[in-house]
């Protein structure tokens, strides 16, 4: 309980914080239109801003490495020193496939749109992309600072990798490689959110708003002149 009232400021803070309108943000006298991002087009986005090197980046990718590095050799020791065989092992890397995306995807998106509507968002969306195997979530006309938006795009990372990092405490080591094969999953599933991070973190000198357009199937970024 004591913890929940400076949570509860912090995401009264950025609420409350003044946000132009979406007419104001057309006033090109006030502000610049940097990037109109096409929803079909958003795997290319990822691709350019995941390229570019950052502290951050440099972190996304190394967390792939250890988790995979863990996976596999967490694999290779119970099957070679534990109880279970190369079958339970097939089968609890299947049944993690399976969870993944089942739950842990819905979950994410589903965290991504209460962080919308914790910061005022009304009408907010999912658009699949299954050519790119891609999941957007998003909110109709909603304007956010780059503060919110990193707030939207970080909180899935840092919950479910925090959930996911506790589970050992609680199961038998012979389920551990599935635990460290979901978290790699997980870390490769939350690209597009670190690659918009890094956007964010390269324009860090610009003071940035966006909105989604739904009926469009466009996002706009916006920096104050």
């Amino acid at each position: 309980m004591l913890g929940s009232k400076p949570k509860a400021k912090y995401l009264y803070k950025m609420k409350s914080q003044e946000i132009p309108g979406i007419e104001e943000l057309k006033n090109q006298l006030l502000y610049k239109l940097e990037i109109v991002l096409k929803h079909d087009e958003i795997l290319f986005f990822v691709l350019e801003w995941l390229k570019k090197k950052s502290w951050f980046i440099l972190l996304f990718f190394t967390l792939n490495v250890v988790f995979a590095a863990a996976w596999i050799f967490n694999t290779a020791l119970v099957i070679l020193w534990g109880n279970s065989g190369i079958g339970f092992q097939t089968l609890i890397f299947v049944t993690a496939c399976l969870f993944f995306f089942a739950f842990l995807i819905p979950v994410h998106e589903t965290i991504h749109l209460l962080s919308m509507k914790l910061l005022g968002a009304q009408n907010t969306f999912l658009k699949p992309n299954l050519k790119h195997f891609m999941v957007y979530a998003g909110s109709h006309l909603h304007v956010c600072n780059s503060k919110q938006y990193l707030f939207i795009a970080l909180l899935p990372f840092f919950i479910l990798t925090f959930l996911l990092g506790i589970l050992p405490f609680f199961l038998n080591s012979e389920i551990w490689p599935a635990i460290w094969f979901l978290l790699f999953l997980h870390t490769n599933g939350c690209a597009g959110d670190l690659a918009i991070v890094n956007y964010f973190y390269f324009n860090r000198d610009k003071t940035i708003y966006s909105y989604d357009n739904q009926d469009l199937k466009e996002s706009y970024f916006f920096s104050k002149r």
